[in-house]
This record gives C-alpha cells, sequence and structure tokens, in this order.
C-alpha cells in the first residue's frame, strides 16, 4: 500500500508544471486604499480607518477598538453570557454564512473574498454565502470604519469593511476572528506578563482599549506577531508608545500583514478541528488515498512561478515535502489498521453490554441502572430522577440548549476526535448545542474514561460524570446513547407503554440483573415504540442462557436492537422535549 502511494506522488507531480505563487500581490491601482496604505500593519490601518469612528449616532458602540458592543453589554464579552461559537456541521466543518453588501466594487469584493476562503486553507471554518433559510450570518457592510462583534450573535450580524481603509487581507482576516470570537491579543489575561501599557500616553477617553479581557488563551504562548495585536503606538495621544514588550523592549510588535501560526492554531484548537473528523464519511482505506491526494492537491495549488530557477526550487521542495508526507500516511494506515476490529459490527446495545460485562466496581463508582444509567443511592433505582425534579438543560434567549462539557486528558487524540464528533451530531438536527465548559458554567458534563460506559439521566447540577472507558465505549453510536441519557432519556425497553411492544423474559436475565427491565413513567413524547432506537437494547442484553431477554410482539421474527445511531425517532423525541 505504501508503495503504490509513493509511485501514484511521483506520477501525479509529473503531471504538473510547478510554480510558486508570489507572497504578496499588488494592490488595484483604482481601489479607495492608497498605496502607501500597504506598508501599515493590521493595527495602524484600523487605527487610521476608524479615528472617526462614533462621532455618528448611528455609529454602534465600539470598544477595543474596532469591536462592536451593544450599549447594554458595556466591557462584558457577549461569550461570557451566551455559547458564541458557530456550530460545527456533522463533517467537521463550521460553516459560517456570510452576506456582502453591494456597496462594493467588484475588485474590493474579490479582496474580501480572498480573506473569507483564506481560513478553509488551514483551518474547519468555512465561509459560505448566504442561504435561504440560514438565519445566523455575518452581514459584511461599508459603515464607518472597521469592525465586527465578538462570536456569533444570532440573525444578521454586522461586519463593517468601510471601503476607504478597510479592504485590504490583513484587515478582514482580523475583523473574522473577532466574528469568530477572539479578542485582541493586549487584552489577553496574561497580557501584564509580556507587554506594559503606557496609559499616561494613551489619548484620553480611550483607556477602555486596553482593558483586560479574561480570554481563553488555549494553551497558546502571548504572540507578538498576531493578527489581532495592536502596535506600539496604538491611540498614541504624544507619539510615545502606549504598549511596550517586556522584558525585551526592542521587540517588533503589532507589524503582522496576516494570520500567524499562533492564530491559526487557535482557531483550530477553538474550534476542535482536525482532519480526520471533517473525512470520517470515508472508509480507513479511502481516508488513506484522499489525505495523499488531497495533500498533493494543496501543494500543486501552491506552487506558482513565472521564474524557471524559483521554480526548480519549488519542486524539490514540494518532493522533499512529499517523502515526510508519505512516511506520515504509512503511519496513519499502520494506526488504522491497529484501529479495525469487530466493534464496527456491533450495535450499541452489544457495544454497552460488552463494555460493562465482567466489571471489577470500585466503592467510588455509581450504582448502574438499566446496564448504563448512573444513579446516586438506591432509593432512585425505581424512580426516573426527573420524575421529583426538574432535570433538562436550560434553553438560551436564542432558542438553543448549550450544554457545557469537559473532555479530561484521559484520551487520545484520536479518542477525542471521536467524541467531539458525537456531540458535535447534536447541533446538526436539534438545537442542542453541547460546548466546550466556560469559568463561570455551573452544571456541566464531565466526560471521563472511567469504569465502562455509563451517564446520569438529565441534568444534575455541578460536575456530572459522563464514563466512556477508553476500551469499548469510544464508538459515535455509544457517545450519543450516553449524551442522550445526559439530556434526560431512559432506554426504549423500559417505557412505560413497553409491554405493548415486547415481552420481557425474566427467566432468562442473569441473577441481580433483573431491575435493567423495569418500566418507568416515562414521557414518550408522542412518537410511538421505535426498535430502531439508539436506545433500544437488543434482543440477548442481560441473557444468562443465550436465550433472548426481550421478544418483541406480536410479531417476535421483527429485528430490534441493532442501531448504530440516533433513529429519527430519537430525533424528533428530542426536539419535542427541548422545544426545538
Amino acid at each position: 500500500m505504501m508503495l503504490q502511494a509513493a509511485v501514484l506522488s511521483v506520477l501525479f507531480f509529473s503531471v504538473y508544471s510547478f510554480t510558486i505563487q508570489a507572497s504578496f500581490e499588488k494592490r488595484e491601482e483604482n481601489s479607495n486604499n492608497t498605496i502607501e496604505d500597504d506598508n501599515f500593519s493590521v493595527s495602524t490601518l484600523l487605527e487610521k480607518a476608524n479615528v472617526n469612528l462614533g462621532k455618528n449616532l448611528d455609529d454602534p458602540l465600539v470598544l477595543f477598538g474596532d469591536i462592536a458592543v451593544p450599549t447594554d453589554l458595556q466591557n462584558a464579552d457577549p461569550c461570557t453570557a451566551r455559547g458564541c461559537l458557530w456550530p460545527k456541521a456533522t463533517d467537521g466543518n463550521v460553516y459560517v454564512p456570510y452576506r456582502i453588501s453591494n456597496q462594493y466594487s467588484t475588485r474590493e469584493r474579490d479582496t474580501i473574498i480572498q480573506g473569507l476562503r483564506s481560513f478553509a486553507q488551514s483551518t474547519c471554518i468555512r465561509f459560505t454565502p448566504l442561504a435561504n433559510g440560514q438565519e445566523d450570518f455575518v452581514d459584511i457592510q461599508s459603515l464607518g470604519g472597521c469592525f465586527s462583534y465578538i462570536g456569533r450573535r444570532g440573525r444578521g450580524q454586522v461586519l463593517s469593511l468601510m471601503r476607504q481603509g478597510c479592504v485590504f487581507l490583513e484587515v478582514i482576516q482580523h475583523e473574522l476572528l473577532h466574528a469568530l470570537g477572539f479578542h485582541h491579543e493586549q487584552n489577553r489575561s496574561d497580557r501584564d506578563q509580556h507587554v506594559r501599557i503606557q496609559l499616561q500616553n494613551v489619548i484620553p477617553g480611550m483607556e477602555s482599549q486596553f482593558t483586560k479581557v479574561e480570554t481563553r488563551n488555549l494553551g497558546t504562548p502571548y504572540d507578538y506577531g498576531s493578527v489581532m495585536q495592536y502596535g506600539r503606538f496604538a491611540f498614541s495621544r504624544n507619539r510615545q508608545p502606549t504598549i511596550v514588550p517586556i522584558p525585551d523592549n526592542n521587540v517588533d510588535i503589532g507589524r503582522a500583514t496576516q494570520m500567524s501560526p499562533n492564530d491559526i492554531l487557535r482557531v483550530n484548537r477553538l474550534y476542535e478541528c482536525n482532519s480526520i473528523a471533517s473525512r470520517r464519511h470515508l472508509k480507513p482505506g479511502q481516508r488513506k488515498h484522499f489525505l495523499l491526494k488531497t495533500w498533493i492537491e494543496t501543494s500543486a495549488a501552491q506552487v506558482h512561478t513565472e521564474d524557471p530557477r524559483s521554480a526548480r526550487m519549488a519542486r524539490m521542495s514540494v518532493f522533499r515535502f512529499s517523502a515526510l508526507a508519505l512516511l506520515l500516511l504509512s503511519a496513519c494506515c499502520w494506526a488504522d489498521n491497529e484501529a479495525e476490529d469487530d466493534s464496527a459490527e456491533l450495535s450499541v446495545s452489544e457495544l454497552l453490554e460488552r463494555a460493562n460485562s465482567n466489571l471489577i466496581r470500585s466503592a467510588n463508582d455509581p450504582i448502574l441502572t438499566g446496564g448504563d444509567i448512573a444513579i446516586g443511592s438506591e432509593d432512585e433505582r425505581n424512580a426516573d430522577p426527573c420524575t421529583s425534579r426538574g432535570c433538562m438543560w436550560g434553553k438560551y434567549t436564542d432558542g438553543k440548549v448549550y450544554v457545557p462539557y469537559y473532555i479530561t486528558n484521559h484520551f487520545s487524540d484520536r479518542e477525542k476526535a471521536i467524541i467531539v464528533r458525537g456531540l458535535e451530531s447534536f447541533s446538526s438536527f436539534s438545537c442542542i448545542r453541547f460546548r466546550p465548559t466556560q469559568s463561570n458554567d455551573r452544571d456541566w458534563l464531565s466526560i471521563e474514561s472511567q469504569n465502562g460506559c455509563y451517564s446520569f439521566v438529565g441534568r444534575r447540577g455541578g460536575k456530572q460524570v459522563v464514563s466512556l472507558a477508553r476500551s469499548g465505549c469510544l464508538y459515535h453510536g455509544t457517545v450519543q446513547h450516553e449524551l442522550l441519557h445526559a439530556l434526560g432519556f431512559n432506554h426504549e425497553q423500559t417505557r412505560s407503554d413497553r409491554d405493548n411492544h415486547i415481552r420481557v423474559m425474566l427467566q432468562n436475565v442473569q441473577s441481580g440483573m433483573e431491575h435493567n427491565f423495569n418500566k418507568i413513567a416515562t414521557l414518550n413524547q408522542g412518537t410511538p415504540y421505535d426498535y430502531n432506537s439508539v436506545m433500544q437494547y437488543h434482543k440477548y442484553a442481560f441473557s444468562k442462557n443465550n436465550q433472548p431477554t426481550m421478544v418483541p410482539i406480536p410479531n417476535a421474527n421483527v429485528s430490534f436492537g441493532n442501531a448504530k445511531e440516533m433513529s429519527r425517532n430519537d430525533i424528533a423525541r428530542l426536539n419535542t422535549l427541548y422545544k426545538c
């Protein structure tokens, strides 16, 4: 397989004539932006463009230089009050709809589109033209300056790129990063360890532009080269520095003309981008060829020059990198083969039973009922906790249900990707939005690798464990199953009307496991009993003698308990329960 990939790559490269594209292209002479502007950094361009912003009564309240905020929030980041990430689609990409005003010329529009598309080259962000039925989008207009709101606000949110002063690639990237949820570098929570703010040199009334924000820095260092870092003399009243780097005050800051590697890394970490998730519809063998093909096409697309000498150098670089790519692919192939086993053929209920069988439970493990439902005490065994108290997760004013989660460091990157895929799948068919926990969240799911697969039913308050043991639980359908428990759902075979659809054969059930078949006074949301539900256990669940423990009625030959992902009824119940 590796040899085939190597031969394919060599043949592919022989077809293309490689050229290196110039890093910087000349601006259009007829643009409203001057030639001199090309030599300025992002921060300088922003300060120049926004010098008169705020003098018009129709202008939004702008803080930190170019961040628009609603007047009732003042210094509060909208993300602290609600989830502000753009949702991830089931293919692993984050699609952000946009609309560009007809105020711009063709050349200006092309520059804006170039900035929008630049994110797709290195992240899972995909800015896409607004389509019918999409409610939340970025509305790009030429208003009084360059500014954006932080994160997703709902409906059409204005991102201003004034024709005179803002239509540059680096400025467009800067404002789009705000719309994705990012603050300025000099407002980072740890900025005092890296820069000293000289407020005595700041223009009176502009001191708020240097207020610190409790940012999520995503494990990345302070970056003087970030496209979000303002320059040394930003908002200066006397041509003296307002931002001085420490401990070395000679470090160059605020000179970025495009996103830095750290800027890209933060986007990928915040939105949990990963190459495997975006191509998970491919089988392992297909994924290997896809990765090779994509890498080759990307390399070929990026290499373009008119200079023969540069072309030769480019070809040499590409071939060197191709060898490295093949080595990496061979490692991926090995990992894929190692992971393939018979588990792919098992249903969710079979996977759960296998994962939770023969476990030696410790005194710290919760009591389990129904095979994988954790309860706080024996008193809860026969009663659904939701019957005695509200256990739904709260809905926000934007109509979404944000459920905070934290994934412990028990898992590898690949295992984490499987979990994230399960979490994100809910956003494609419901109003549920699982999002990473924030500092002010009181209730959250703590996803851990404990002893088996299990979850409590509904919201319990505070830290709430969802266990996905590394050995046996990390499958898409299993993740969905446990998350449905956390959202308030019980097993299908415990439904209040189950006796109309299945006959439980207690004589075949393992001793001590009879409680897993107790009926519960469930809210069935007007949906029929579903043999194909991801919450339905299989015919031999908890059997002691290889005889069925559940038999469908009136037709004993009906197949059930074979689901590998949520059914239509599972989705309908979820949307009905949370009034999506």
